[in-house]
């Protein structure tokens, strides 16, 4: 018997999210396809209603879309979920059947890769993005958390491996019986996102104050990112500064709630590349107080301009702050110590130490690395699953 191993060569990833949508799980992923494409590997990207081309991104033939229906997610109009599409998927896939499935979000259309995966008996690799289980207490649907977890449990487990993006998530994850996990961190553009961005011209052009410390969030503006305590830590600082500019940079549902409530903020919708990283640079303190992150990007990128990240300690920020050292971090749920903070902030004396710091720390989480710890994880799964043994004749 000779074993002969088959080369992994065709992937295909399947999102609810993806570019030009702007969030942490669209952003991420499009860097790991392009990537992996690359890489050399076939890509293909099933997605609700792509507007996307073969030819984006430099990566040519390699990357192709397969648009499926969606329709846009309740209290999320901006965003979309695919339809279950199981028949549709399984008979594209037995056409031409993919070396390995990666599903990135647990919706109608990740449970239908999931079903036509199994059926076809394609090696799956999920990822636990984001804590839907959490989201339901910020809408008066708490009572609906555990059955979410429940749901979310029973598909991770009828995968072949479950990739989480922070040892203290794969640590929950795992006491809640999700099995057959691997961590692998998010990465960062450390050139994109740069503290030479940080000038007066640069200031003056995008509404930062030279006078008064700045202090930014950025955010899908939704309930469940905890946007209120931005507002509250403004105050706060106005109080005791005279002087001070928040500026929110992200868009969403709860963007008319915060603008009742802090008028003095300025919006500015969403930014991405250039623009993005120019408010990073440019600000004095980020505060960033979501408890419902799996990772959180901004952190990152925050630390990759030089930007001292004020948030609690959960999801990145346990994993990448030391508090005082690059960024400041607080005990989850501890609303005053996180205002009191906010208030110390300021008096530190050399908070360019923190600066110097912050981007020291993003430069160790460069996004080739974690593009070849996916891969390493793809490759283990399909190994695994597609091996096979031929036998020769003598």
């Amino acid at each position: 018997m000779t074993k002969i191993r088959v080369n992994l060569k065709n992937i295909c990833f399947v999102t609810e999210t993806y570019p030009p949508d702007i969030n942490g799980v669209s952003l991420t992923l499009e860097r790991i396809v392009t990537g992996f494409a690359r890489k050399n590997y076939h890509v293909t990207v099933v997605v609700p209603d792509t507007k996307h081309s073969t030819g984006t991104n430099g990566v040519g033939q390699n990357l192709n879309f397969l648009s499926v229906k969606g329709i846009p997610i309740p209290l999320y109009s901006e965003l979309k979920m695919g339809l279950p599409c199981y028949g549709y998927l399984r008979k594209i896939w037995s056409n031409r059947k993919p070396d390995l499935v990666h599903i990135a979000t647990e919706g109608p259309l990740g449970l239908s890769a999931l079903y036509a995966s199994k059926k076809l008996s394609i090696p799956l690799v999920s990822d636990f993005r984001t804590n839907f289980h959490e989201y339901g207490k910020y809408y008066g649907l708490g009572f609906f958390g555990q059955l979410i977890f429940s749901y979310l449990r029973y598909f991770h487990n009828n995968t072949n491996k479950t990739l989480v993006p922070t040892q203290s998530l794969f640590e929950f994850l795992r006491a809640k019986k999700i099995n057959n996990i691997s961590v692998i961190p998010r990465g960062v553009d450390v050139k994109k996102f740069h503290p030479h961005l940080r000038c007066k011209k640069i200031r003056s052009e995008i509404g930062i104050s030279d006078s008064c410390p700045t202090i930014l969030s950025v955010s899908r503006l939704a309930r469940e990112k905890n946007l209120d305590l931005v507002v509250d830590c403004f105050y706060e600082l106005k109080k005791k500064y005279g002087q001070i500019q928040v500026i929110f940079v992200g868009s969403g549902p709860y963007m008319n709630n915060l603008k009742k409530s802090c008028p003095d903020a300025l919006f500015v919708g969403y930014k991405t590349g250039v623009e993005l990283s120019k408010y990073y640079a440019n600000a004095d303190l980020m505060v960033f107080p979501s408890l419902t992150e799996t990772f959180g990007n901004v952190t990152l990128e925050a630390l990759a301009s030089g930007l001292p990240v004020l948030c609690y300690d959960t999801a990145a920020a346990k994993e990448l702050v030391i508090d005082g050292e690059n960024g400041f971090t607080v005990s989850p749920f501890q609303k005053e110590a996180f205002l009191r903070k906010a208030m110390q902030i300021f008096d530190q004396v050399n908070l360019g130490n923190v600066r110097i710091n912050a981007r020291k720390t993003a430069e160790k989480n460069c996004w080739d690395s974690v593009i070849n710890k996916t891969e390493k994880e793809f490759l283990n799964v399909f190994e695994n699953s597609k091996t096979i043994y031929k036998k020769f004749a003598t």
